[in-house]
C-alpha cells in the first residue's frame, strides 16, 4: 500500500488523531496533501501530515484554509523513562526532517497541534518557531464548573437578557450560513478570506460523518441574528467560524449563548472545547472570560527561497 492508504487506515484505527489530521478532513480542503510515516520496532509510531501547492513554479507546504493544524503525531511506546521519550521523539523529528528535505519543498508554513510540545530537532535544522495560543474549555461535561468559571457579566447577560430574545436553530443551511458570515464582515469593512466551495466542502464532509453542524440564533420574526460552525472530533469540538449581526440591539451577548449552547449540544460527543486559537487581543481577552485555558502551539517556518520569503511577508 501507499503512505496514504496506510494512513488512512491509521486514521480509521485512532481516534485520537486530531481531526485537522484525519484524511478525511484533507481530502475535503483544496490543496493536495501527503504524510510521511514513521516506524519504531516494527510498528507504527507516528506520522508526519502536510499539504503542498504551488507558486512561480515553487513548492509551498502551508496550512490550507479552515484547518488549523499539520505537522508530527507521534503514538509513544508504553512505559518508556524520560530520557527513552526523548531518544524516541529526537529519532521521530529527525527522520521527518530528513524525509522532507528529500522530498523538497521552498518554503514550509506550519502549526504544530498543540499536544505536540517539543520542537527541538526543527530549531536544530534551521527552522524557525513562534509560540502562539489557543484556548481550550476542559472536560466539558462539567457544565457547573463552566458555568461558575464564566466572568460575572458572561452570566448575566446569557441569564437575564438573553434566553428569551431568541430561538435556537440547527437547520441553517451552508450557503445561508456563509452569505449571513460574508454581510457580517461587509459591515465591518471586512471579506471572508475562503470561498463558498471550500466552506461547504468542508463543512459537508463533517457533516456526512457526524463531526459538524451550524448552530444559529433567530429573533422573534425568525431572521437571523448569530451562527456558529462547530466540528469535533473524540477529544476536541472546534469554534470554527462565529458569526454575529451587530446591528441587533440584542446581540451583545449572543456570542456567549451560542457558545454555551454549543457546549450543550456537544454533551457526549466529545470531551473538550477549542476556541480554535487567535493571537488578536480582542478575540483571547473574549475566550478568557469564558474561563478557557490559554495552551501553547508551534508555529513552525522555513524557506529555501527569499523570493517566496518576501511574498509570504508582504501578504500577511
Amino acid at each position: 500500500m501507499s503512505n496514504k492508504e496506510t494512513y488512512r487506515q491509521l486514521c480509521e484505527q485512532h481516534h485520537d488523531i486530531p481531526l485537522f489530521m484525519q484524511a478525511w478532513w484533507l481530502d475535503a480542503t483544496h490543496l493536495p496533501w501527503d504524510v510521511i510515516l514513521f516506524e519504531h520496532k516494527n510498528h507504527m509510531a507516528g506520522f508526519y501530515v502536510y499539504s503542498y501547492t504551488k507558486k512561480w513554479g515553487k513548492t509551498l507546504i502551508v496550512q490550507p484554509q479552515l484547518t488549523q493544524y499539520a505537522g508530527p503525531f507521534l503514538f509513544y511506546p508504553e512505559s518508556l523513562k524520560q530520557e527513552q521519550r526523548y531518544s524516541f521523539q529526537n529519532k521521530a523529528y529527525n527522520y521527518f526532517i530528513e524525509q522532507l528535505e528529500k522530498r523538497g519543498f521552498d518554503f514550509l508554513e506550519q502549526n504544530f497541534h498543540h499536544s505536540q510540545t517539543y520542537h527541538q530537532p526543527f530549531y536544530w535544522n534551521k527552522y524557525q518557531q513562534t509560540t502562539r495560543y489557543t484556548y481550550l474549555i476542559e472536560n466539558i461535561a462539567n457544565t457547573q464548573a463552566i458555568w461558575e468559571g464564566m466572568s460575572p457579566d458572561k452570566r448575566i447577560r446569557h441569564a437575564k437578557k438573553l434566553a428569551d430574545k431568541y430561538s435556537l436553530s440547527f437547520d441553517i443551511s451552508p450557503k445561508e450560513f456563509y452569505s449571513f458570515y460574508q454581510q457580517c464582515l461587509q459591515k465591518r469593512g471586512r471579506k471572508i478570506l475562503y470561498s463558498y466551495t471550500t466552506f461547504e466542502q468542508l463543512h459537508r464532509a463533517a457533516e456526512q460523518r457526524n463531526q459538524g453542524q451550524i448552530i444559529a440564533l433567530l429573533d422573534h420574526q425568525n431572521n437571523l441574528q448569530a451562527a456558529l460552525w462547530l466540528v469535533w472530533d473524540a477529544t476536541y469540538a472546534y469554534n470554527m467560524i462565529l458569526a454575529l449581526n451587530t446591528d441587533y440591539a440584542y446581540n451583545k451577548g449572543a456570542t456567549t449563548l451560542l457558545i454555551w449552547e454549543a457546549i450543550l449540544f456537544l454533551q457526549g460527543k466529545t470531551l473538550h472545547y477549542d476556541f480554535e486559537g487567535s493571537m488578536i487581543q480582542g478575540n483571547a481577552l473574549r475566550n478568557q472570560s469564558f474561563g478557557a485555558t490559554h495552551v501553547p502551539f508551534f508555529h513552525i517556518q522555513k524557506s529555501h527561497s527569499k523570493l517566496l520569503s518576501l511574498w509570504r511577508s508582504i501578504k500577511k
